[in-house]
C-alpha cells in the first residue's frame, strides 16, 4: 500500500541509495586504474529519477496496490544492480557471455 508515510520513508530510503551509489562509483573510480564505465557512472540515475522522484509522485496518488509497490521496488533494485553489475564487468574487462544476456 502506498501511503503518504510510506511515500516519505521510501523517498528517504532512495535519497540515501543515490548517494551511497555515487559514494561506490567514486571509490570504485579510485581503485579502477583509470577506466571508467557509464554503467557504474549512471547507476545512481534509477535510484533518483524512479525512487526518489516516482515516489515523490506515487505518494500524491495514494494507491492501494502492495503487489504493484513491491513490485515497483523490485524494479528499481533490478535496474541498480544490473547497472552496477554491468559497470563492473566494462571495468574489468572480463571476457563473459553475461553482459549479452
Amino acid at each position: 500500500m502506498i501511503t503518504k508515510k510510506n511515500a516519505n520513508r521510501m523517498v528517504i530510503i532512495y535519497g540515501i541509495t543515490t548517494l551511497f551509489l555515487i559514494g561506490f562509483n567514486y571509490l570504485y573510480s579510485l581503485f579502477g586504474h583509470g577506466v571508467t564505465s557509464p554503467y557504474m557512472t549512471y547507476a545512481f540515475v534509477y535510484s533518483l529519477v524512479l525512487g526518489v522522484l516516482g515516489f515523490v509522485i506515487l505518494g500524491r496518488l495514494s494507491l492501494e496496490n502492495r503487489t504493484a509497490y513491491h513490485l515497483y521496488n523490485a524494479g528499481i533494485v533490478t535496474l541498480i544492480v544490473g547497472s552496477l553489475l554491468r559497470g563492473i564487468f566494462d571495468i574489468a574487462g572480463a571476457d563473459s557471455t553475461s553482459p549479452m544476456y
